[in-house]
């Protein structure tokens, strides 16, 4: 089961408790009490105590580095004491870094009576899958839950992250795994069906990290019928189709995401194939993938026939349909507007799939 934790990256106890009650009011499993914020010089038990009162409900303590993201200068000997503080305190969970943090990481899991440990490991970059793989490893054989995060580039990077969930999410171990960025947000929106543990989202648009949704929408696609969606394509920067189609889910009171999915490289049946398993309904595509996406698909329509190119894919659990509603939707437009005989003459302008 994938519980939803708010990140709270406020500077006051006022704050943690205001954002920590619309979290739970929202829908959120755990409230992440982000220490590096909120205590900026040190970390006193007095402020701590203070801080766990505020939060009415079960809480992660975090005190995110500098090396990894954070605001926390902390270093050595002062963060080692900060941290034993933060373990007294009554926090159900303790976000330890891996590596900075290893001997308290054994300790803590070896005598079995503090909060448990969620083991983390941040890339600045991203890396390769075997390299994410082995760190995700380490993480889950350290502490009590395994978590590693990297930046996305473009959505071959999150796939890549999807993937190497989906491998863990059958050794049993309790992990969580984040694409952050735009470009990572599929690894979030699809977090139960990867076989994450744990996925962060924030309160009020404050961020911890880019790429992390509103409590209220996380909550929402944990449903099974949530509809998550995207377009393919490379660049799609430009694209509106996102809050479009959003606005259109809302509209036909569904629950769902309609995600930018920048796939620079050639689009390949493992793409799809990954986002099929992740618990995508369907794609859109566009410009440069549309001739690829036709010879991918099990299933064309007629206009996807006609065209030899598709723009819409749907995704069932035996095959993948695609058909090209350019066609469709350009025809219905012009339909009773345009008389055509043996002698019409015509004027293309564009060269895209209306054209």
């Amino acid at each position: 089961m994938t519980r939803v934790v708010a990140s709270l990256v406020e500077r006051s106890i006022a704050g943690v408790s205001d954002s920590s009650q619309k979290a739970f009011r929202s829908g959120a499993d755990l409230v992440e009490v982000r220490l590096d914020h909120v205590c900026r010089g040190e970390v006193s038990s007095d402020m701590l105590a203070r801080l766990r009162d505020a939060v009415k409900g079960p809480a992660i303590a975090t005190l995110r580095s500098a090396a990894e993201g954070g605001l926390s200068s902390l270093r050595s000997s002062k963060r080692e004491a900060a941290l034993r503080a933060v373990v007294d305190s009554g926090f159900e969970f303790v976000d330890l870094e891996l590596d900075r943090d290893s001997a308290l990481i054994k300790e803590l899991v070896r005598c079995r009576s503090g909060p448990r440990v969620i083991a983390s490991s941040h890339f600045a970059r991203p890396v390769r899958a075997d390299l994410l793989q082995k760190r995700l490893a380490r993480a889950c054989g350290a502490g009590d839950i395994g978590k590693v995060a990297m930046p996305c580039e473009d959505a071959s990077h999150g796939l890549m992250v999807a993937k190497v969930g989906l491998r863990f999410s059958s050794r049993g171990k309790d992990f969580t795994i984040i694409g952050m960025g735009e470009q990572g947000r599929l690894t979030r929106a699809c977090a139960n069906r990867i076989g994450s543990s744990l996925v962060y989202a924030c309160v009020n648009g404050k961020k911890a990290a880019p790429g992390q949704m509103d409590v209220k929408k996380q909550v929402g696609l944990l449903d099974r019928k949530a509809l998550v969606v995207g377009l393919l394509g490379h660049p799609i920067g430009h694209s509106v189709s996102g809050p479009m189609q959003e606005a259109a889910m809302r509209g036909a009171g569904t629950e769902g995401a309609y995600l930018p999915l920048d796939i620079p490289g050639r689009l390949s049946s493992d793409d799809l194939g990954t986002l099929r398993s992740i618990g995508f309904s369907g794609v859109n595509v566009t410009i440069p993938h549309k001739r690829a996406a036709f010879a991918l698909c099990d299933e064309v329509g007629a206009s996807a026939a006609a065209t030899g190119a598709v723009n819409t894919i749907v995704f069932t659990n035996d095959s993948i349909f695609g058909e090209n509603t350019d066609v469709i939707g350009f025809s219905r437009m012009i339909d009773g507007k345009i008389r055509i005989g043996d002698g019409t003459a015509a004027l293309v302008l564009g060269a895209g799939g209306s054209a």
